[in-house]
This record gives structure tokens, sequence and C-alpha cells, in this order.
């Protein structure tokens, strides 16, 4: 199946019905605006001449009704359009999340401007600002209305109506470019901001704030000057539209005027005429100063809608796999970076169900880019993981999860409870399934010692944890749910003697289970409990076998060579094992 086009315009469409009742709301209050005008023209042409009180009682009273109707329906629609984006909000904020972490694995742009862009269009649909766009069509009524009165009022109406859609349009093809330009660099400010923010430990300890300040002046001063130019430009065309409009009820009133004392007209027409002329250019002149919202608003949409049409293929519906056992095929995988940079050329190997596999190479080779494929973080350029048969982009990303478990070198824990960083953050799972995650890696009693046990707080307003204690946390989330398979980098790096002796313990006990383990590790005490080494270097499988073998100390002879997966032979020699690792 396809992804749509326009993924943004189906959640929109959802909310149809609702803008619709809104659009409907927003006709019937621009033509309650008649209300004025209608009864200044009944009081002159009716109270004036009759003296009557009770006839200016009458037309009072249905003049109240009418604006109390017209107060009514503005409520309305701004308790509906409240109600409406939130809803909207929460609909595109879950999808947008899910987009905006699917795209971000495995990439260095870790941006939360997504969310910054369901914001953005949220404020625009709650302030209602789209929908003065519908009282655009009405401008031709009220000029007709007005041609009632007197054929050259409504001429000076229509002109002035024509001045300021020129004024609109020179508005925004001036100011579309410099604001599109600053859109994007705000962009780019706001995720260097967080890059300092997340860096701030570093920033302070080595007196780097001066040059961080420096390098953010020279960021944002392009933008400084986009955005000046924009609102120089906006001012002018704004100042020249009000101009304009007053310009034009003054023409009206003073035409008026001749017009009475022609007796061509009356007083009260006069007053009605320049009413009606000033709702009826109100919503361009508003366009003309609500522009710059109104293009934030279509390039987050743009972003938005291009991101969800990125990542659909990723949560399509997918057929459900059967549990898989855990036997590992990795075939001839390659990845490239867009730049050409090859990270892995043809790695093959196959490892059973229930095997661990020790995954050792020197800095830089690409194990944790390979650990990374293994778990569909990084989609192979060419080349297939597959788990039990099944090629992993056949697996839906949240299905096949459930079945795997991940430790990167760089354990990040999130805002909540040390038992809800282990679940997984999914509130609804038992206690004894988080105990029980913690017991398999040797964990729960270090987690016990912690002020207030599973339940301390971790992030904001909790403790600060060590790092062994955070990689320790992690391990016991890897292993939460009964995975098939693990994949763990690097987990004894920041592990003492002590924990790492219950590590590999748990590696152990974890194999009689039937997990399917891969381990990168740059320490030979885990790599003990391995079943096969695969070697790794410059992105290349050089070895690959069991571990009696390829650890053993000394070369293997050249009739003894460990065969790699797709048949060939690795390099002529091999290296004792404290220059593998």
């Amino acid at each position: 199946m396809q992804p749509t086009l326009s993924p943004l315009k189906d959640i929109l469409s959802a909310f149809r019905g609702a803008f619709g009742a809104a659009a409907i709301f927003s006709v019937f209050i621009s033509l309650l605006a008649l209300t004025i005008p209608l009864y200044l023209i009944n009081v002159f042409t009716h109270v004036f001449s009759s003296l009557s009180v009770e006839t200016l009682v009458l037309l009072t009273l249905v003049a109240t009704g009418a604006l109390l109707l017209q107060s009514a329906l503005e409520l309305v629609r701004g308790r509906l359009l409240v109600k409406v984006s939130a809803q909207f909000d929460a609909r595109l904020g879950k999808e947008t999340l899910k987009a905006a972490l699917a795209s971000s694995a495995g990439t260095n742009n870790h941006s939360a401007q997504p969310l910054r862009d369901v914001n953005e269009l949220r404020g625009l649909l709650q302030s209602g600002t789209i929908f003065q766009l519908v009282d655009i069509p009405l401008i031709p009524l009220f000029v007709g209305i007005i041609y009632l009165f007197h054929p050259t009022l409504a001429a000076i109406s229509g002109a002035g109506a024509l001045v300021l859609f020129g004024i609109a349009v020179a508005n925004e093809w001036v100011t579309r470019r410099p604001l599109g330009k600053f859109n994007d660099i705000s962009m780019k400010s706001q995720s260097a901001a967080d890059d300092y923010v997340r860096n701030a430990d570093v920033i302070r300890a080595m007196g780097m704030m001066p040059a961080i300040s420096q390098d953010w002046q020279s960021k944002n001063s392009e933008k400084y000057k986009l955005m000046q130019q924009g609102a120089d430009w906006g001012s002018r065309f704004k100042t020249a539209a009000r101009f304009v409009r007053m310009g034009l009820q003054m023409a009206v009133l003073g035409t008026g005027t001749y017009l009475f004392l022609q007796n061509e007209i009356l007083p009260g027409t006069i007053i009605a005429a320049s009413f009606l002329m000033a709702r009826a250019l109100a919503p361009v002149e508003s366009a003309i100063g609500t522009w710059k919202n109104v293009v934030s608003g279509q390039a987050a949409y743009k972003r938005l809608n291009d991101l969800l049409r990125r990542t659909a293929l990723k949560y399509q519906s997918a057929t459900d796999l059967p549990v898989p056992v855990g036997h590992l095929a990795v075939e001839r995988i390659t990845l490239a970076t867009e730049s050409g940079l090859t990270l892995l050329k043809q790695v093959s190997f196959d490892l059973p169900a229930g095997q661990m596999l020790g995954l050792v190479g020197p800095s830089g080779a690409g194990k944790s880019t390979l650990g990374r494929v293994i778990v569909g973080i990084h989609t192979p350029t060419v080349g297939t993981v597959r788990l039990d048969g099944a090629n992993l982009e056949d697996w839906h990303p949240d299905s096949l999860g459930r079945h795997l478990g991940y430790l990167p070198q760089d354990v990040q824990l999130f805002s909540g409870t040390v038992a809800l960083n282990i679940a997984r953050m999914d509130s609804s799972v038992s206690s004894d399934s988080i105990v029980n995650a913690a017991k398999r890696v040797g964990v729960h009693e270090m987690i016990q010692r912690l002020p207030k046990g599973y339940d301390t707080p971790i992030g904001e307003g909790g403790v600060s944890l060590s790092a062994g204690q955070k990689q320790q946390i992690g391990l016991a989330r890897a292993y939460f749910g009964n995975p098939t398979l693990v994949v763990l980098d690097e987990p004894n790096s920041n592990l003492d003697g002590e924990a790492e002796t219950r590590l590999r313990s748990a590696l152990e006990e974890n194999k009689r289970l039937g997990v399917t383990q891969i381990v990168i590790s740059h320490r030979p005490n885990l790599l003990q409990a391995a079943d096969s080494i695969l070697l790794l270097r410059g992105g290349v499988a050089e070895a690959f076998g069991p571990r009696s073998e390829l650890l053993g100390r000394g070369t293997p002879n050249k009739d003894n060579k460990p065969a790699l997966q797709d048949g060939s032979t690795p390099s002529p020699s091999l290296p004792e094992f404290p220059s593998i690792v």
C-alpha cells in the first residue's frame, strides 16, 4: 500500500465538519455586521421623518438582538476552534512524534522542530486567522449593497478593494522569500540552541561560553537581517493599507456629503456606506497584517506533510508475523552514507537461535553501526537482515521492537521512575515483569539500594545516577519483555569488576533461556561466554567462526582458516586476541 501524497490533509479531513461549521459561523458573523448600517439607515429614514419613539425603540431592540446573536456566534466559534484545535493537536502530535522518532533514528538530526510545527498549526487554527479569508467572497455583496445606495459610492469602494488587493499581492510577493529564509534559519538556530543546552556541562567546565556566544551570534546575524527586512516591508505595506482604507472612508464620507447636497442620498446612507466599506475591506487589510503568521503556518504545514509522507511506509499496515525464535541471518550487508562513505561492506554471518556472538574489532571498524543495522535503526543500502527468515523491513517497527533488546554505548534514560524506564515507558505492565527483567541481568540489588528503589525518579527533580547505574538500568530495559534478540554495545564499559561478573553470568543464563545475543566489547572477559566471534576491520568482516578458534593464542594455520558466511576465507593472518579487540 502506497502512502498518501497528503497525509496531513487526511488528518485535517477528519475535522472537516467542525471547520465547516466555523466557516458558516464566520459567514453569519460577517452578515450580521450589516446591523449597524441598516440600523442607521432606518433611523434616518423612518425615525427622523416620523419622529416616532416607538419606531426607534423597535429598531433598537431588533438591532440589539442581532448584535447579541453576532456575539453569541463569535463565542461559539471561538470555543469550537479551541476544542477542535486541541483535538487536532492531540492527533497530529501523536502522528508527528512517531514520524519524528522514525525519521531521526539512525541519523544526527535529533530536532524537536516537527512538534513546534504542530504548535504553529494549532495556534493558527485556534486564532481563527484563516477564517478571516471567508469574508473575502463577501466583498462583492457589501459593494453591491453600497451600489444600491449610489453607484458612485460603490465605484469608490470597489476601486479601494482592488487597490488593497494589489497591496496584499505585493506584500506576499516581496516578503515571501525573506520570511521563508527567516523560518529556515530559525529552525537551524533552534537546533543549535538545543545542542548547546544538551552540552551545557561541557560548555561551562571548559570555558566555552564566549566561543559559543560568538558562534550563536554569527549563526543568527543573517536571521536578524531577514527578520528586519521582512518586518520593514510588512510595516510599509500595512501602513499603506491603513492609509488607503482611511482615505477611502474619507472619500466615501466626502462624496456622500456632496451627493446629499445634491439631494441624491439621505444622511444615514453616508454613514451606512462608510461602515459597509470598512467591513468589506477589513479582511484584506487584516490579511496584510497577519501574513507573517500565514507564511509560517504554510511552511509548517509543508514540513509536517513531507515528514509524515516520508515515514508513512514504515508505519503502514503489515502482516503480523509469529513470535521469532531468534535465528539471525545477515546477508551481504553494505551500508553507505549519502556522501558515499561506505561504513559496512558485504558483511555476512549466520547466528543460530539462542547463541551469543562476540563482535570485535578496532575503533571505527563499524561494530556499533552493524549493531544498529541488526536492530533496524539503519536500513542497509544493499543486503538483508533476516530474523527467522523474515526481512526486518517486513515487520512493523512497533511489533519488531517488542522482540528486540538494545543497549547503545551512550545510555539515555527518560524522565520518570527507574521502573518506568525498565518497562520501556509502558505504565500498564506488571511490577513482576519489571523486577524479573532486573534480576535477569543481576541489577535487582543495585536498584533496591537507590533512595526509593524501583520508584526512584530519574531526570528533572530526580536523582543523578552514575554512568554505571544508568548502564545497568539500560541492561534491564534491554531484556524487559523476554526479547528474542538482544544487541549490547559495550555493555560493561562503565561497570566495575563485580558488576561485570554479574553481567557475564546473566549472559550465560540468557543463553540457556534461548535468547540470541550479540555483544560488542573490547574486554575479553565477556567474550568468553560467546559461541562465535566476528572480527570487523574497516567495515569488512575479516573473520567469523567459533570463539575457541578465533580467540586462541597465535595465528590459525593455512589449513584451518575460519570461513565467512559467504564461503570465502578471511585474511591470510589473524592477530592475537589483544590486537583483535
